[in-house]
């Protein structure tokens, strides 16, 4: 097909759709005014029954996702096997029941948590006040304001380079171990980017480009449902007058494992009609959608894509860091993709530099850790004492909603972590600080640990990894995670780890890294589905610089 085709195509494509929006429209506007006025609210801008029929002439499995959008996500429940989704099912950890009982304790231990919290004070309630101004949630109420039966949970803050992002813990409020699910999340990954990339440089020996369109403030675009607004209710401390106050929100919060199934099946529905009626080569992974093009189509592509997103309503990043043109090099996913390879045969696929020179200086690493007063060097059982921690938290996630107890077999050349972590004690300071977050911690998820020794010398797989020899392994990057600093430190009591929310993990690619001097921790799991984790932890030193401070973990049983 010719570029001249697939451009007309794409016009044909556009003027049916756009006179379809225009026939529907007096019946749109009747559907909204049928809706709660939270749902009207937030969809003002979406043309839903446009979407429905839509979804129907593309003949999209999951038709469902525009019903469901029009009546709100559920934070609770069980949400049944989406239509074309593989099977996965990972029930409830608590019933409604269960939840109810737990709240009435739990929305008290949240309150004196937010209370005594002083991390981002300032951030958080302006970014929470910032967010009742746009619609996206009400409040501030005080505590005795609150309806009967009313949840709430927890907002803290991560950093991000320069960016400060409220996370709203739904695992402390068990609202997440109330969601039981059915389908396997399958997002398109840099491996997905790769392969559609090879397919391309087969038909296009130059000439090809990409670019990434990201949705904006995403998960706010989506409302919950009536029945959730009793239980989205999140706390926030007011700087001036060290008051917690609640808020009540409107849209998907981020930090809800339900929230990321919903915002999955609308995304990846997006994502199939531009594939379909547009001939757009992209993918989806969460809010990011990847486009490539040929140089002649280029235009073509992106003015399709951004067609269809206004014609749904959907917002994007139209300018700035997030909106960049097409090009030979660019970036996706935390990675960048490099085309310009002159005889179109081959690409170069690498982290951005941002993610490589993700360090942490230990000035930076004090934050969390004030008493750490010496060079990072001294700490190494500390630091081995948090991949252990790590380690378990990647192997509750991997295994999902059980009422079974977990018990970790996992291996450490280093002797002090080992019975540390075993005993759940010690009369060393400051290791005691870093083992008493693992007891809080496995006390709460009911997973426990139990360490064998492996003498340095046979720690060849660690080593491997660490070293970044990863061509025996044969690693996926769907298979690995980053677990952050940041979600070390603030593990708690009540705290609970998914690996399906992108707040908390994130896939990363399988490049190697610069050999340096390293600290490793190592360890693997024997568990149930005869699957094994494996991880290294790193925290490689040069000068008063610490490098790398998250691990790589893989689930063993899909190589």
């Amino acid at each position: 097909m010719t570029p001249l085709q697939i451009m007309k195509i794409r016009s044909a494509q556009s003027h049916r759709w756009m006179t379809s929006a225009a026939e529907l429209e007096k019946a749109e506007a009747a559907f909204k005014q049928s809706l709660p006025p939270h749902i009207r609210a937030s969809l003002k801008h979406k043309r839903i029954l446009l979407f429905k029929e839509m979804l129907e002439a593309a003949h999209y499995p999951d038709k469902a996702v525009a019903d469901d959008m029009a009546n709100g996500f559920n934070l609770v429940g069980h949400l049944e096997l989406p239509a074309g989704w593989a099977p996965d099912f990972r029930p409830a950890s608590i019933s409604a029941a269960d939840l109810a009982a737990l709240s009435r304790d739990g929305n008290q231990q949240i309150i004196r948590d937010v209370a005594s919290s002083s991390s981002f004070t300032e951030e958080l309630w302006q970014k929470s006040m910032e967010e009742v101004a746009k619609g996206w949630s009400e409040g501030p109420f005080s505590f005795d304001e609150l309806p009967e039966g009313a949840i709430i949970s927890k907002r803290f803050a991560i950093q991000q380079g320069q960016k400060v992002r409220p996370i709203d813990d739904l695992s402390q409020s068990f609202l997440n171990a109330a969601f039981g699910s059915e389908g396997k999340i399958q997002l398109h990954d840099t491996e997905t980017i790769a392969a559609a990339l090879l397919l391309f440089m087969r038909r296009h020996k130059s000439g090809l480009l990409g670019k990434t369109i990201d949705l904006k403030s995403a998960y706010r675009q989506l409302p919950l449902s009536s029945e959730a607004l009793e239980m989205s209710f999140i706390a926030v401390k007011d700087p001036k007058t060290g008051e917690v106050q609640c808020f009540r929100l409107l849209c998907l919060p981020f930090g809800a494992v339900a929230a990321v199934h919903a915002f999955i099946r609308v995304s990846l529905a997006l994502c199939h009609l531009g594939q379909t009626f547009w001939l757009l080569p992209w993918s989806a992974f969460y809010d990011d959608f990847t486009l490539l093009s040929t140089k002649a189509l280029s235009s073509s592509s992106e003015k399709s894509a951004a067609f269809l997103l206004d014609l749904l309503g959907f917002d994007f990043d139209r300018d700035g860091d997030k909106a960049q043109p097409f090009g030979s090099i660019f970036r996706a996913l935390g990675v960048e993709f490099n085309l310009q390879d002159r005889e179109g045969r081959s690409f170069e696929v690498a982290n951005t530099k941002e993610r490589t020179e993700g360090a942490y200086t230990m000035e930076e690493i004090r934050t969390f850790w004030p008493f750490l007063t010496k060079d990072a060097q001294k700490y190494i059982a500390c630091f081995e004492t948090l991949a252990q921690l790590a380690l378990a938290m990647t192997a509750k996630s991997h295994h999902g909603h059980t009422r079974l107890s977990l018990c970790l077999p996992t291996e450490s050349d280093n002797t002090p972590t080992e019975g540390g972590v075993n005993k759940l004690f010690t009369t060393a300071w400051p290791l005691s600080e870093f083992l008493s977050l693992i007891a809080s911690w496995s006390s709460a998820n009911g997973v426990t640990i139990q360490v064998s020794h492996v003498a340095g010398a046979h720690n060849e797989w660690a080593d491997d990894l660490s070293r970044g020899r990863l061509q025996a392994f044969a690693h996926r990057s769907r298979d690995r995670f980053r677990v952050s600093l940041e979600m070390l430190a603030s593990a708690s009591a009540k705290a609970s780890w998914s690996s399906k929310d992108p707040a908390e993990v994130s896939p990363i690619p399988e490049t190697p890294r610069t050999a340096m001097p390293q600290v490793q921790a190592f360890a693997y799991s024997e568990a149930k589905r005869g699957s094994r984790i494996r991880g290294d932890f790193l925290l490689a030193q040069k000068g008063d610089t610490a490098y790398g401070l998250f691990g790589y973990f893989d689930d063993l049983g899909k190589l």
